[in-house]
């Protein structure tokens, strides 16, 4: 019980941004920076490559999952 009773402490008077690594916030800051400068990717272009990736047959993933053998749609797009 008194574990949890610390991590309340904790909880209350510390942010939990105070505890990231600096590995953790120079990712964020990349982040961030690649936002400001638009090096971003739709999720409709990251789900289209994934799905390209999938039918090509270069991995075991069509399989595991059963894509090759289904159909699915979402969003009003066919995945094959």
């Amino acid at each position: 019980m008194s574990d949890f009773v610390d991590y309340l402490l904790f909880k209350k008077e510390k942010d939990w941004a105070e505890n990231l690594s600096e590995e953790e916030k120079n990712s964020i800051e990349q982040g961030l920076e690649d936002i400001k400068n638009g090096r971003l990717h739709s999720h409709e272009s990251v789900m289209d490559e994934i799905s390209e990736y999938i039918k090509s047959g270069k991995n075991d993933l069509g399989r595991m999952v059963g894509f090759s053998e289904k159909k699915f749609q979402k969003d009003n797009r066919l995945f094959i």
